[in-house]
C-alpha cells in the first residue's frame, strides 16, 4: 500500500496528493525568493502527484522553460512544472502535512543564494548550470 499525503492552498480552492515518500528540494534562485517570499521548498514523491481538485487553479509563465502554478482565490504558491514535461509537478513542501524527520535532500541553484542565510545540512548543492543540466535533460 502507497502512503498518500494531502496538500491543499489556504483556502482548500486546490488540493493535492503526493504518492509514496517525499524528497525534500530547496531552490536559492531569484525567481522562487520572489514567489514565495524566501526560499523555494519543494517535494517530489516517488509516486507521483495528483491535483485533486482545481477550482482555483491558474498558471504563470515564470520562465522561458518553467511555470508555477498558485491559487487565484487565496494566492497560496503550490506549484513548479517544466514546459517540456507538464505532466510533472514539483509542489510546495509547505502545501502538505508531511511526516516528522524529513530531511532536505538536494540544493538547487547555490550560486544565486543570497548572503543572509545558510543552511548546515549536507545535501548536495548543484550550481545553476548543474540544476539547468540535470533537469533540463530530463533526469530526476
Amino acid at each position: 500500500m502507497t502512503t498518500t499525503h494531502e496538500g491543499h492552498c489556504l483556502c482548500g480552492a486546490v488540493q493535492l496528493q503526493g504518492r509514496g515518500t517525499p524528497k525534500i528540494s530547496v531552490c536559492h534562485c531569484g525567481v522562487c525568493r520572489r514567489w514565495s517570499g524566501g526560499i523555494g521548498v519543494g517535494v517530489m514523491f516517488e509516486g507521483g502527484l495528483e491535483i485533486l481538485k482545481a477550482d482555483g487553479l491558474t498558471w504563470y509563465e515564470s520562465s522561458e522553460w518553467a511555470e508555477r502554478g498558485f491559487c487565484k482565490v487565496c494566492g497560496a504558491s503550490l506549484l513548479y512544472r517544466m514546459k517540456s514535461d507538464p505532466e510533472t509537478y514539483y509542489p510546495q513542501a509547505g502545501t502538505f502535512d508531511l511526516p516528522e524527520g524529513q530531511e532536505i535532500q538536494e540544493h538547487i541553484f547555490v550560486d544565486a543564494q543570497p548572503d543572509y542565510y545558510d543552511f548546515k545540512d549536507d545535501a548536495p548543492r548543484l550550481t545553476e548550470a548543474e540544476t539547468l543540466a540535470k533537469y533540463q535533460d530530463g533526469e530526476s
